[in-house]
């Protein structure tokens, strides 16, 4: 398992509060978190590369959603249970409120913990930035 963090540079401070990144393999996976990787409530907005297979689902009380590659979450208001059979590696960006509006233009009222596909919030953008 692998694990790093990162602050923006003095730019980018303003709408990014961290980077990260993580790794772990099947194995690990099962040992760690056998019943999935839980989250309690927090007011991080996060957006997510995934760069394994996607994580199956991600449930939020009783309710469960799949979770697309790249994706977008607002405020977490509930716990919330990730799980996956697999290894996975993400890249998370997180941001400050203000940040995301900027970048975006989206409040962030409108956003939910429910995953949001980055491709139908960045339309065309969306392969220019995963070329990126």
């Amino acid at each position: 398992m692998s694990l790093l963090v990162k602050k923006p540079n003095e730019l980018l401070n303003k709408y990014i509060n961290q980077f990260s990144s993580q790794s772990i393999d099947k194995e690990q996976k099962m040992e760690l978190f056998p019943e999935g990787s839980f989250r309690l409530p927090n007011s991080k907005i996060r957006l997510a590369f995934h760069f394994t297979k996607d994580i199956p689902w991600v449930e939020i009380g009783s309710k469960k959603f799949s979770q697309p590659t790249q994706s977008i979450r607002g405020y977490q208001l509930n716990p919330v249970t990730f799980n996956t059979n697999d290894s996975f590696e993400v890249l998370t960006v997180e941001f400050t409120p203000h940040g995301f509006y900027n970048i975006f233009g989206i409040s962030c009222s409108e956003l939910t913990i429910e995953p949001i596909c980055l491709e139908s919030i960045l339309q065309a953008d969306f392969q220019m930035l995963l070329h990126e």
